[in-house]
């Protein structure tokens, strides 16, 4: 469920209609500092809000092939549409958004960050000497490490979910369960489990 390369792409023009749309409002208002102030808030919750609701709509349409992608991965010699089937048959629809609860709260605030956070350090460093890959490099560097420390749970939970009903039969366990046996077992640390592999795909991913 990355979604960071498309993103960026759309961040990158949303954040030189911003800057042009600041420029032109600077200009407009003689150079006051309370309405240059204004829009940089309201244009920085205008990308919160934008995240919010990309992030919850991805995660909704997105999740069932996220999980035949996870259980095909941990399948030997399994196809697509033998893993779809066999959780339709075994588990019902419900079975193709097993682990969404950790994904709903955390991919929202993913792209919640992505937008705020890469757009408003596009503002910020847009008036500087630096050359655009600097620019973009910078900003994705700060978003993309932000996602990482915000998702990394998240995404381990999710995966644990998505695989242990392979190993537990028909045992059902929940998120918070998981939750809970993860930082049981390894302490609240274990949460960060991949974490430098999450980084090293979300900070390029962002630039």
């Amino acid at each position: 469920m990355n979604h960071s390369v498309p993103l960026s792409h759309v961040v990158n023009m949303a954040a030189d209609m911003n800057a042009h749309a600041h420029a032109s409002g600077h200009i407009n208002n003689s150079g006051s500092r309370s309405s240059s102030g204004s829009f940089q808030r309201s244009s920085f919750m205008i990308d919160a809000m934008s995240g919010l609701a990309g992030g919850v709509s991805n995660v909704i349409v997105g999740m069932p092939f996220d999980v035949v992608k996870t259980r095909a991965q941990v399948t030997p010699n399994a196809s697509f549409p033998a893993v779809l089937s066999h959780i339709l048959q075994r588990e019902g629809p419900r079975g193709l958004w097993r682990g969404v609860a950790g994904p709903i709260v955390a991919y929202p605030l993913d792209v919640c960050i992505n937008m705020s956070v890469y757009a408003e350090m596009r503002r910020r460093m847009d008036g500087t000497d630096n050359k655009p890959f600097v620019v973009n490099a910078c900003a994705g560097a700060v978003s993309g490490t932000m996602i990482t420390a915000v998702t990394t749970p998240a995404e381990l939970v999710k995966t644990t979910l998505q695989t242990r009903k392979l190993q537990n039969g028909n045992k059902d366990v929940g998120p918070f369960n998981t939750l809970r046996a993860i930082v049981n077992a390894e302490g609240p640390l274990g949460l960060y489990r991949g974490f430098a592999a999450m980084l090293l795909r979300e900070v390029p991913g962002n630039a």
